[in-house]
């Protein structure tokens, strides 16, 4: 299988990606700088690789910077060396970081999911196309992570935080 041989070469198998708009910026033979706006789970060094393999010149990157994921960007970011005072400032409550799609369940259910229980959930109360949900009690307290499948109708928890 491909996934097989990619493994057996230290390669990563292949996979779908999204690739939202690719800028080029400078060309200079023979440096290119682009920026790329991609969906999660993309390798940039891959996509480098796979381009030089496809103009059958080779290919790497030299430098790279992550301008923003989610809500956080390095237009808004601050020095690590800023006051404590002005850094507090500056920080974003916990549900900036949470995936959009977020699901309120009563404590019998977060109770299964924090021994790592899936639970069935009606997906009516799951936003169409969600993959990943953002958990909350009855009180509105973030309480974990939890992956969405559709097929079965289960949340899996991936990330359980305890807040007490």
């Amino acid at each position: 299988s491909p996934t097989t041989r990619a493994a057996s070469r230290g390669e990563s198998a292949p996979r779908r990606v999204t690739i939202h708009d690719i800028r080029l910026l400078r060309y200079e033979y023979p440096a290119l700088e682009l920026i790329i706006r991609c969906g999660k789970g993309t390798y940039i060094r891959s996509l480098a690789r796979d381009l030089g393999h496809r103009l059958d010149c080779g290919a790497y990157v030299r430098a790279l910077r992550r301008n923003s994921i989610g809500p956080f960007s390095l237009h808004a970011a601050i020095s690590l060396e800023s006051p404590r005072q002005e850094a507090s400032q500056h920080l974003l409550p916990l549900e900036a970081g949470l995936p959009a799609a977020r699901v309120e369940l009563p404590p019998e259910l977060i109770a299964r999911l924090a021994v790592g229980q899936a639970i069935e959930i009606s997906a009516a109360f799951i936003p169409l196309g969600a993959e990943e949900v953002a958990v909350f009690d009855p009180a509105r307290r973030f309480r974990a992570l939890a992956a969405w499948d559709p097929a079965t109708g289960k949340l899996q928890p991936t990330k359980v935080f305890q807040l007490e």
